[in-house]
Parts: C-alpha cells; sequence; structure tokens
C-alpha cells in the first residue's frame, strides 16, 4: 500500500527516519519507506499478543523492545490499529483506513522530540564510576576491578560490552558481578602499565526490569 501511494507519507516519514536514522542503520534500515513498513509490522505483532491473551508483562517488554529500537511512536501507532479493529464495519480493510493513518503521521512527526526525550527519562543510566574518573590519564594499573553505578536497578541478567575503536585496548576482563540491588556492576580485571584502554557498555543486556536500554557508554583510560 505504501508502495502504491508514497507521496502522502514521505515528509513525515523523513522527517521520523532523520531523528532515529542512528538506530535504524544499526539494523540496516536505509530509507524512511523501509521503517514505515517495519513499523507496523511490529506494531501488528503487538496487536497479536494483546488479542491473544498474552501477559501485560510480555506485551510491555515487546513494547519497550520496539522502542529500543527507534519505533517511538509504536504505542500511538497501536492505538490507531486498535481504532481500525474496533471500526471494520466501517474500515473493511486497511488500505480503507490508510486516510487515518495518513493524518496519524502528521501528529508522529510533529511529536518526535517528545518521543525523543520521554523515552531518554526511562533509560536507565550511568551516573558514577567508584575508582576514577572516566577518560583518566594516570589510573593505577594496579587497580583490580571498577565499579560501575546505574541511577536505578537494572534487569541483572547478562551483560552486553563492546570494544571501542581499537580492540587490543579492550581491557583483559575476568569476572563482571551485579551488586543485589542491580544498581551496580563491578567488573574485575587485569590491567598494564602505560596503555590505553577503551570498551562499550551496550543496552543489548544492560536495561531495566521492564526491558529499557541504557544508551551505549564508553569508557576510556590510560594507565600509569
Amino acid at each position: 500500500m505504501l508502495e502504491q501511494n508514497p507521496e502522502p507519507f514521505k515528509k513525515n516519514g523523513e522527517i521520523l527516519y532523520n531523528a532515529v536514522e542512528n538506530e535504524m542503520q544499526k539494523q540496516a534500515y536505509g530509507n524512511w519507506e523501509t521503517v514505515l513498513n517495519e513499523a507496523l509490522v511490529r506494531t501488528a505483532v503487538i496487536k497479536y499478543m494483546k488479542d491473544h491473551q498474552f501477559s501485560e508483562e510480555e506485551v510491555e517488554f515487546e513494547i519497550n523492545k520496539q522502542l529500543n529500537r527507534g519505533f517511538l511512536w509504536i504505542e500511538e501507532l497501536l492505538v490507531e490499529l486498535e481504532n481500525y479493529d474496533r471500526q471494520r464495519h466501517k474500515y473493511p480493510t486497511l488500505e480503507s483506513y490508510m486516510p487515518n493513518l495518513i493524518k496519524a503521521y502528521d501528529t508522529f512527526a510533529s511529536k518526535i522530540n517528545t518521543y525523543i526525550e520521554d523515552f531518554d527519562q526511562k533509560r536507565p543510566k550511568i551516573v558514577s564510576i567508584d575508582e576514577f574518573k572516566n577518560g583518566d590519564q594516570k589510573v593505577n594499573h594496579s587497580i583490580k576491578k571498577i565499579t560501575i553505578n546505574f541511577d536505578r536497578p537494572l534487569l541483572g541478567k547478562d551483560h552486553s560490552i563492546n570494544y571501542g575503536e581499537n580492540q587490543e585496548a579492550l581491557p583483559d576482563f575476568k569476572k563482571i558481578i551485579y551488586s543485589k540491588d542491580k544498581k551496580s556492576i563491578t567488573i574485575e580485571w587485569e590491567l598494564y602499565e602505560n596503555k590505553n584502554y577503551e570498551f562499550v557498555l551496550t543496552g543489548l543486556a544492560f536495561k531495566s526490569p521492564e526491558g529499557i536500554s541504557i544508551n551505549d557508554y564508553r569508557i576510556k583510560f590510560k594507565t600509569k
């Protein structure tokens, strides 16, 4: 349907895509048309889950998974699909409901900055590092661990750490442990003298119990 009549969606689709381009590029979604199609597919999955008695927790987790992936308007798109479903006598096919979706995307595009701000408020955030400051150029190489503190409890089931710009700068990790309240992680490691180190905590595993991911957080330092 979008291929048959893309023009009414083009302006707003481009606004939305430009706002979430980084997240979409990571998923190999290179244009606004793909993103709008994916948004509808993913919203239909959530609609199916609600219609087939998935638990509220499962539905919420799926919604948050899609928010993490940049589909920040998915909850309001879900409302549109539910409105469509309630009015099938008036709109017998999704194609007949398309004028309503065109209007809805006017709203989504106008609110994209609000969506971004609201979702950022829900994200767990790193608030401090105990042993040194991020970016420190004189870290004692004898330090055997680092403790990273978050502003709220995490899910605490796994960890996800990538190397930064240089794989050789990744520390020699030994063990990663969550605190009892899951608001901190302690990483045990081996460091060496006079070396630049860098690693990135990612939202793949570091997320809230509701499934909302942290923004990727880069830690860089140098030992003395």
